[in-house]
């Protein structure tokens, strides 16, 4: 944001003025309405959350503006989500409550459909009434269970890593791969750390690859997440990688290896 202060050649103008910019009271209009009310659009503190159970998370107590509210969640709160199915993604959300502004388990709601970006209501991710706010989301493992995470300093991590992929005939020339249920999913850029292992059985010196998405990287932007220096001793690493908007990576690996990557972690970008 450029500088708002009333510079020397500038006049000194309020409100209201017929034909000239209001400038007495710009740079206290960037974050107050106009009865000096501080505006909280956007705002959001707390509220990290983590598995509890296979259908029911627990959420720390923290607050959220929710169409111009700024809503409280007094204390730690055990949330059930029912009717959960297998291999799925929930998003967590919070209306207004009918009365006061203390939020409880009567606000909270999830759904497997995905929130969009209301910039005019300061970048929050709303559903589709613009009534609910979401918080958050969790996927759902093969058995219908939520999986065991827990979303701290605006990640998410898995507590066992959420695997991806292994193969014995890995692609040699890097490849996008999704992140899958593990990321949002809400078409923007976001960063995941990794943990990747590479094996071969007779040949010393072998390699996986891992690159951030995106066409338009140069090859030479990669690093060696994993490499193996002696025959049948696997090599493993990690590392912290930006997807594309479509929530993949890229990765090669030496002919004729077997590889496997797990997703351990992913930034919480709601």
């Amino acid at each position: 944001m450029s500088d708002q202060r009333i510079q020397y050649d500038e006049e000194m103008v309020g409100a209201g003025h017929p034909t000239k910019s209001d400038t007495l009271n710009r740079i206290m209009l960037v974050d107050h309405e106009n009865d000096g009310s501080h505006r909280y659009l956007g705002l959001r503190r707390g509220m990290d959350f983590e598995y509890a159970s296979a259908s029911s998370i627990s959420m720390a107590a923290g607050f959220v503006e929710i169409n111009g509210q700024v809503c409280t969640l007094e204390a730690a709160a055990t949330l059930t989500l029912s009717g959960i199915s297998a291999s799925e993604k929930r998003f967590l959300y919070f209306s207004v409550p009918s009365r006061g502004t203390t939020l409880s388990a009567s606000e909270f709601s999830h759904s497997t459909t995905a929130p969009s970006r209301d910039h005019a209501k300061g970048g929050g991710w709303y559903d589709a009434s613009g009534d609910k706010r979401c918080v958050g989301w969790i996927p759902v493992d093969d058995s219908g269970d939520l999986r065991p995470v827990r979303v701290a300093g605006g990640w998410m991590y898995f507590e066992d890593g959420y695997f991806m992929l292994t193969t014995n005939s890995p692609a040699t020339s890097f490849t996008a791969y999704s992140l899958g249920a593990g990321a949002a999913g809400l078409g923007v850029v976001t960063k995941a750390l990794v943990r990747a292992q590479v094996y071969h059985v007779s040949t010393a010196s072998v390699t996986m690859q891992v690159r951030s998405g995106g066409a338009s990287i140069s090859d030479t932007t990669y690093t060696n997440i994993a490499q193996q220096h002696a025959a049948g001793a696997a090599g493993r690493g990690e590392g912290v990688y930006q997807t594309n908007a479509s929530d993949q990576l890229e990765y090669m690996a030496t002919s004729g290896s077997t590889i496997a990557w797990w997703l351990k972690a992913v930034e919480m970008v709601i």
